[in-house]
Parts: C-alpha cells; sequence; structure tokens
C-alpha cells in the first residue's frame, strides 16, 4: 500500500515538472513573439521614416551634390533629376538645383544637354554671363550659326556689348559655284575686317593652319576645283564654313574655212581662212608638218609662189584649246611655153648623162637614191626670164642630203643651166613691188 502511494507521489511530481517546463517554454515563445513584433514595427517604421527620408529635395539633392564631387557625374545628375522631380520643392531651391545641372554637364562635357539648360536659365532671368556662356557653349559646338543669330538678338539691347564683340560675320564668295567653259577668276570677302578668311583647294576642311586668302584664284585648265572656306575673328571665333565646286570644260574651237579645195592650178593660188571667232587665232604650215602655236599666224590671205605645198591649218583659242586639223594639197603650176613636166624631164636626163644618176627614179651606183625636188619660179641670170629651179638630195637608209647646186629650165625655151647660187626672194620681191605699185 505504501509502495503505490510513493507511485502515485512521483507520478504527480513528474506532472508538474512538465508543466513548469511547457510554462517556461510558452514564455520563452511569447517573448520571442513580442521581441521580433517589436522589431518589425521597428523595422517597417524606420523603412517608412528612411523613405520618406529620401523622397524629399533636400536627400536627393544632397546626394548629387556628394556624387558631383566625388567625380561621379551619372549617379549626380540621377539623384539631380529625381531632386527636380519633386512635388515640394521650392522655387529657390529648383533654381539652385538646375545651376548644379548645368555645372555637372559642363563637367561632363555634354555640352549640347548643356546649352539647354542655359536657355532655360536665360528663359527664367537674363544675365551678362548666362549670355556669355550661352556664345562660348554655341562657339564650342560649331554652332557658329546660332552665335550670329544671339548676337543680332542682342544688338541694341542692354547686352550689346556682347553683340559687338560675338558678332562673327560672314564670308562671300564672288562667283556661284557650277559647270563654266572660260577661265575663272574668284574672289573671297569677309563682311567684318577682323575676320581672317582659311581655305583649301583639295577638298579637305579648312582649320587655323590652312592658307589664308590673300587674292583671287585663277583657274585656267580644264578640271574640278572645289574650294572650301572659313573665317577666324580676333578672338578666335569661327564663321560658318562656305564651299564652292566649280567644273571648267572649254569648248573646241570650230576648225577654219579653207579655200580653195586640193588641186592642181595655172592661175595665182591664194589662201583664204574664214570662220575664225574672236578670241581664237589660225597656225598654219606649208610644209606638211602639223601646226602649233609657234607657227605662222594666219593674219591675211597667203600668195602661193608656183610650186607644190601641203597646206595644214589649226585654230586655238584664248585656252589653249585646238580645232581639228585643216589640210589642203596645192599644185601652182604657171602656164608658160615650157612646161613643169618637161623642164623635169631635162633636168634628170642631164644628171643621168653627167652620171649623178642611172635612170629616171633616181638610183646611183652607191646605193643612194637621187631626188629632184622642184624650189620655185625665179630669175637666175641678170636678164628677165624666168625659169623652174629644181635642188637634189641624196637619200640612204633614211637619212637625206641637200647636195649644192641649182638646176634651171626656162619657162619659155627651155634654156637649161646650172648655177651655184640663186636668189628666189628676189623674183618674189620684184613680184610684190609690181603688185603693190599697180595697187
Amino acid at each position: 500500500m505504501s509502495k503505490t502511494s510513493s507511485d502515485s507521489n512521483n507520478a504527480r511530481l513528474k506532472r508538474k515538472r512538465k508543466q513548469k517546463i511547457k510554462r517556461r517554454i510558452q514564455l520563452v515563445l511569447l517573448f520571442l513573439i513580442l521581441i521580433l513584433t517589436a522589431t518589425g514595427i521597428w523595422g517597417v517604421i524606420r523603412f517608412v521614416s528612411e523613405y520618406n527620408d529620401k523622397n524629399t529635395f533636400e536627400y536627393q539633392y544632397s546626394e548629387a551634390v556628394r556624387y558631383f564631387e566625388s567625380g561621379s557625374y551619372d549617379k549626380a545628375l540621377t539623384h539631380l533629376n529625381k531632386a527636380l522631380g519633386m512635388d515640394d520643392i521650392e522655387d529657390s531651391d529648383k533654381k539652385e538645383a538646375i545651376e548644379k545641372k548645368y555645372l555637372i554637364l559642363l563637367a561632363k562635357k555634354d555640352y549640347d544637354e548643356a546649352i539647354n539648360i542655359m536657355l532655360q536659365m536665360i528663359e527664367e532671368e537674363a544675365t551678362k554671363e548666362r549670355y556669355y556662356d550661352l556664345m562660348e557653349l554655341y562657339s564650342l559646338t560649331g554652332k557658329y550659326d546660332q552665335v550670329d543669330a544671339l548676337a543680332n538678338k542682342l544688338a541694341g539691347t542692354e547686352f550689346n556689348d556682347i553683340y559687338a564683340e560675338y558678332m562673327i560675320g560672314n564670308i562671300s564668295i564672288s562667283l556661284e559655284g557650277g559647270a563654266y567653259e572660260e577661265k575663272l577668276k574668284i574672289e573671297m570677302e569677309s563682311s567684318k575686317a577682323d575676320l581672317i578668311i582659311h581655305y583649301t583647294l583639295d577638298g579637305s576642311v579648312p582649320t587655323l593652319a590652312s592658307n589664308i586668302y590673300m587674292e583671287p584664284f585663277e583657274f585656267t585648265e580644264e578640271g574640278s576645283y572645289t574650294i572650301r572656306a572659313i573665317g577666324i575673328n580676333s578672338n578666335g571665333m569661327q564663321c560658318a564654313e562656305v564651299c564652292e565646286t566649280y567644273v571648267i570644260s572649254f569648248p573646241r574651237p570650230d576648225k577654219p574655212l579653207v579655200t580653195p579645195g586640193t588641186g592642181v592650178y595655172h592661175d595665182e593660188i591664194i589662201i583664204n581662212v574664214a570662220g575664225v571667232l574672236e578670241g581664237v587665232s589660225v597656225y598654219y604650215t606649208l610644209d606638211g608638218t602639223r601646226p602649233t602655236d609657234k607657227s605662222m599666224v594666219y593674219e591675211e590671205p597667203i600668195v602661193l609662189p608656183a610650186g607644190n605645198y601641203i597646206f595644214n591649218a589649226i585654230a586655238i583659242n584664248e585656252s589653249g584649246i585646238e580645232s581639228e586639223l585643216v589640210w589642203r594639197i596645192y599644185e601652182y603650176m604657171p602656164e608658160a611655153a615650157y612646161s613643169y613636166g618637161a623642164a623635169l624631164i631635162k633636168v634628170k636626163n642631164n644628171l643621168i648623162n653627167k652620171g649623178i644618176m642611172l635612170d629616171m627614179e633616181g638610183n646611183t651606183t652607191e646605193g643612194t637614191l637621187i631626188k629632184v625636188n622642184f624650189l620655185d619660179v625665179a630669175l637666175v641670170d641678170n636678164t628677165d626670164k624666168k625659169y623652174y629651179v629644181f635642188q637634189i638630195t641624196s637619200e640612204y637608209n633614211g637619212m637625206s642630203e641637200t647636195l649644192s647646186g641649182y638646176y634651171a629650165v626656162s619657162i619659155d625655151d627651155g634654156t637649161y643651166l646650172e648655177v651655184d647660187f640663186v636668189d628666189l626672194n628676189r623674183y618674189k620681191q620684184e613680184n610684190k613691188d609690181v603688185s603693190d605699185n599697180q595697187g
């Protein structure tokens, strides 16, 4: 009985201990729950508090300043834009934030956006300092048209001294680009005295290191020419670039009209040249060679003495452009009792008799070839008799040598003479004197 009672007491004691442990655990859990609840509430409160703090102009602006001073310009702009987007922003704070944004953009070298901010600042309050800054930004970004436009806008206002300082001016070119058929003379001019013109002629972009314009350009040859020029004033400001391209292609002059036509003539041959425009000259030769600008110039009709001629002529204009070649072949044999053909045969027969040539073809024992060349009709002796005058050349392996002596045959009776000297010009001069006297 006592044993049972003892066991019962032990069981009761165990239950009590379990209950105490359970209550302790419950108390600990409750304490933990209270701690976690308090911590969560504090966190929420802190989060809300921090959110409210960050979502203010003061916080975002101070962060922007902090990042700006550390060189983190993108982050500074992010916070500054948030600051400017706040609903509670004061006008004075907004003005300060915009000015700070302008400084950040300058530091970041975002000049185009800095121009937009400066225009906004000027709209809010126009000051001389702000207009100066805007002018510098326009110049820095190459917006020279805007510099001129703004300078003109300020002319006559309280900011007129800015106009006087920044009015760059412009460059003008005397001739518009395009296609031309003549030599060109191009002049350039700047609208302001201190605007120095720098230019290139090879199509490259002109700079301060480019050539300085001093005198007009002269384009005298065919081709394409491009002028690019800028003006830089005494403040180092650059005006807008000008550019013109010229393509020169000279027209070819018409070929001269030559009369008479090719043929054998027994009456005097007078060569006339027509169809020549002003500024075009005609050059000619009588020996079959191609004329150049160093050849004889046609100025009046050409009277040919008796003989054989290959007349070549070209027209050359002031630009040095040549026309097509015009040629004529003339044989002038005056009517005579003794014909030219008979005179030529007589000379050849006498040369064969003297052993100078073997046959009428001019062959020789040495292998050379003798040619009988008609020179002119001339006075040979002291009489008034006219003679066909010939001279001979010896040809071998493409080389030609004129042999001394002249061979003359009278045009009246076929008298044959060999002489050492003939004054061919005497007959021409005497005929000319007679013609002049008759005229």
